[in-house]
């Protein structure tokens, strides 16, 4: 079996702006009508939670890290190189004069960076950051005044960011370039790229590369308590991080935790806003169902869309074949919108039980900042619904032209 979809299948267009503004109509159609499907010019995209749920965790997959060419005709035997202006950018994503993140890494590199991250990400530590977490909160709702304002420039973005840049130790005058110099890397993680979306996105590893390079240096010579320290401190079983190592993970941490809980927070405030009936569950349960209202937020409209695999061997998924070399990309958006796994899936429901999303990942790359992601989100519509209980929306948001993280430019809000 070919898998060639009916000429009345859709492709799956992540640069369109309808798609951006709403993927999921077009995720239902591909899931009922064409769950492995081909996507010219060079994917396959999944969209069904039971095969995503298992092949987050297939070790026939690896990393999406540019290797493989698809059977080496080009996309001939759909299995080819992806969007990325012929298979050269996406492979340069491994470039740039140093170690790759480690979410383009495979077992057993990843398998031991993993190990020595998490002696820092421990729950003692996460646990340690909440009366911080919740005083840079109070005091970004401290600068709001009153009537209309951007929920994303003025809580969802600088709330993350300030959180990050404490724990590893940068200074507040160093910040807004941080943003940026982030905001440009995350092109890096999508899994559809151009030659200009990784251009920029190199641009601004290399530039967050180059300042944690000086402030490694420093710290070396005045370790602090910040997890930029814990990870120079690091060691598991008489191993540590080589020095590029520990800038690439510092350059991942910053996006993981800056960009992606951003776009969790944005994105929840909005189908709150949206759906007034969950705002005003929530205004009259008070924090305890803060935390159930967090997960429904990740499953209902998460940060990450979708993430990219390489098929390592020949799979046949539902009759399809996939050749060795072609390029996967999991919908986790799809997944969570399954109705074959969440009943009423497009009901936003803050009250959801058994609500076991994959707006996280899985298995090895399961989020490793996923406790410090949920903390923040808790602090944050806590504090929010405490002090602008009457938040409503004021205008149509904006999106950002993204192909795997999901998050608005702007969402205008009235106190």
């Amino acid at each position: 079996m070919t898998g060639a979809p009916s000429p009345t299948v859709p492709h799956y267009d992540p640069t369109d702006p309808a798609v951006q503004a709403d993927p999921y109509p077009l995720y239902r159609t591909l899931r009922e009508t064409d769950p492995v499907h081909w996507n010219p010019p060079g994917f396959w995209f999944l969209t069904r939670h039971a095969d995503v749920h298992t092949l987050l965790r297939d070790p026939r997959l690896g990393a999406d890290n540019g290797g493989g060419n698809g059977g080496g005709d080009g996309g001939a035997n759909r299995g080819g190189t992806a969007s990325d202006g012929g298979g050269e950018a996406h492979t340069e994503r491994m470039a740039g004069g140093d170690t790759p993140s480690m979410i383009l890494m495979d077992p057993p590199g990843h398998t031991r960076l993993r190990a020595l991250v998490n002696k820092v990400f421990t729950p003692r530590s996460i646990a340690y950051l909440h009366e911080r977490i919740e005083r840079i909160t109070d005091r970004l709702l401290d600068d709001w005044g009153t009537g209309e304002g951007d929920f994303v420039a003025d809580f969802a973005y600088p709330l993350p960011l300030a959180v990050i840049c404490e724990m590893l130790g940068v200074p507040e005058a160093d910040r807004d370039d941080v943003r940026d110099w982030s905001e440009d890397m995350a092109h890096l993680v999508d899994p559809v790229v151009t030659p200009e979306t990784v251009a920029r996105g190199l641009r601004g590893r290399r530039r967050i590369v180059a300042y944690f390079r000086d402030l490694v240096a420093e710290r070396r010579r005045a370790p602090g308590e910040d997890i930029l320290s814990g990870l120079i401190r690091a060691e598991t079983e008489g191993d540590r991080l080589s020095s590029d190592e520990l800038l690439s993970t510092a350059a991942l941490l910053v996006v993981a935790g800056h960009e992606t809980t951003a776009n969790m927070i944005a994105n929840g405030m909005l189908a709150l806003l949206r759906h007034p009936d969950q705002l005003e569950l929530l205004r009259s349960s008070g924090p305890d169902l803060v935390p159930p209202a967090v997960e429904e937020m990740l499953r209902y409209d998460g940060p990450a869309q979708a993430v990219g695999r390489r098929a390592l061997t020949d799979l046949d998924l539902h009759g399809v074949r996939v050749p060795r070399g072609a390029r996967l990309v999991l919908s986790l958006g799809a997944a969570n919108r399954d109705p074959e796994r969440f009943p009423d899936p497009d009901r936003f429901d803050i009250a959801r039980r058994d609500n076991r999303h994959l707006a996280l990942s899985g298995g090895a790359h399961f989020c490793v900042g996923a406790p410090l992601a949920r903390m923040e989100a808790t602090v944050a519509f806590t504090a929010l619904l405490r002090r602008h209980p009457h938040l409503r929306l004021a205008a149509e948001p904006r999106w950002r032209e993204r192909t795997g993280l999901r998050g608005l430019r702007e969402l205008r809000v009235r106190l």
